[in-house]
């Protein structure tokens, strides 16, 4: 029987977390445009013009993970309302993940990144474009900074694989 205020149930990602390699050799910026695209059209403008800018636009799911293995940031600028899957692929992959603080992006337990990493959309796109900037001068303390959100992405296969013994006990479908 379920109790009455129910019970959490988290999901992963399917491809593990690797250690992010020659950060100096990934570049350009990626989006999904569902989720903020107009405004990354407007944080494009404040961009240099020789940083790539990459919309995760109608492609399958091969070549989104072929971007994010090489492009430097990845910015979520939606509504986050629970743990949004690309930012996570992003970040597993080893992109530097920006994400609004709407929704679930403003909650550290759903995404635990530092305060630096998140954005208020009212601060307007300029400032998003020099937090880019800043991920593209300095890759490598940018990328330090995501060590938790990393490795929270790591464990949730098995946060999931106690949560569904939590409910259906030791012989449950996991």
């Amino acid at each position: 029987m379920l109790h009455a205020d129910g019970y959490m149930l988290s999901d992963y990602i399917t491809f593990p977390v690797t250690e992010p390699a020659a950060v100096h050799a990934r570049n350009g910026v990626a989006y999904n445009p569902a989720k903020g695209g107009d405004f990354m059209a407007a944080v494009q403008t404040h961009l240099p013009p020789s940083m790539s800018v990459i919309r995760l636009k109608g492609m399958d799911s091969s070549e989104i993970k072929d971007v994010l293995s090489h492009a430097q940031v990845y910015v979520d600028a939606g509504h986050h309302p629970g743990k949004d899957r690309i930012p996570r692929e992003a970040a597993a992959l080893g992109c530097i993940v920006l994400v609004s603080q709407k929704g679930s992006g403003n909650d550290n337990n759903d995404v635990p990144l530092p305060s630096s990493h998140k954005f208020r959309l009212v601060d307007g796109p300029k400032a998003v474009a020099r937090r880019i900037i800043e991920c593209d001068e300095d890759p490598t303390a940018m990328l330090a900074g995501q060590d938790v959100y990393r490795g929270a992405i790591r464990e949730e296969k098995s946060i999931l694989r106690r949560e569904v013994r939590r409910i259906f006990g030791e012989g449950g479908p996991l």
